[in-house]
């Protein structure tokens, strides 16, 4: 794949689009700029401040989630484990198993890295949500989320949730000593030239679930590095 050519003007199609958003944006509709990528040209065009940084929410989970197999796949080691998808995560938090009840603490030694990528981890709903955060101080979210007994087999029983993200992010602090944004920029944001992104962090670690801000024009590389396989010019990232 080759580097793209960004255009910021619009060929006769893409200025209906950007007309009919514009009309939109005067009733409500919130954009800030549309990128469409088509082979190697990018159409750009901004509605508000040019080339601004937005949140991504929850599209950060997808781009962390490439970095774990970006890292899977270079062979990274926490605290002397290779990372996999089947990687315990209870030896990275001893501290906190006596504070589940039995069943709890049989359930967590069950709980692999998959299962926090998957919101499938046993917990009965999902948590760690800004709504969560508002009364709550952010260096104790470890212990609020190891505090919510795991009642299901990991793997059984999905609920969507941030917590998870969290704790990968704490596992690549902890064994790592650097912090997750690193790992994502070294491992996928920076091959792809990607550098004026911002984090949103929780207390120590990086929220991973959330909080991850770039331009649209730059997500949208992101988009093209998944469509051609996690190869970016002619390298698999």
């Amino acid at each position: 794949m080759g580097r793209a050519v960004i255009r910021r003007h619009n060929p006769s199609r893409f200025a209906r689009v950007v007309d009919r958003l514009t009309a939109a944006r005067s009733e409500g509709l919130r954009m800030s700029t549309l990128v469409v990528s088509r082979g190697d040209e990018v159409l750009v065009h901004d509605f508000g401040a040019p080339s601004a940084r937005v949140d991504l929410r929850s599209i950060t989970k997808a781009v962390v989630s490439l970095a774990v197999g970006a890292a899977i796949a270079d062979g990274t080691r926490l605290g002397g484990r290779p990372l996999a998808l089947d990687l315990e995560i209870w030896p990275y938090f001893t501290e906190f198993l006596e504070r589940q009840p039995p069943t709890g603490r049989e359930n967590l030694r069950a709980v692999r890295l998959r299962h926090l990528l998957t919101s499938t981890t046993g917990h009965a709903e999902g948590f760690l949500f800004r709504k969560d955060l508002e009364d709550r101080e952010r260096e104790s979210l470890l212990e609020h989320i190891f505090a919510q007994e795991l009642v299901h087999r990991p793997g059984s029983h999905f609920a969507y949730s941030n917590a998870g993200w969290y704790l990968i992010s704490a596992m690549v602090r902890e064994e790592l000593g650097v912090g997750l944004r690193d790992v994502v920029g070294d491992l996928v944001l920076r091959p792809l030239g990607i550098t004026d992104v911002t984090w949103t962090t929780y207390g120590r670690y990086e929220a991973a679930a959330t909080g991850l801000s770039m331009t649209a024009v730059d997500l949208a590389a992101v988009g093209r590095l998944l469509l051609a396989g996690g190869v970016h010019e002619g390298r698999q990232v």
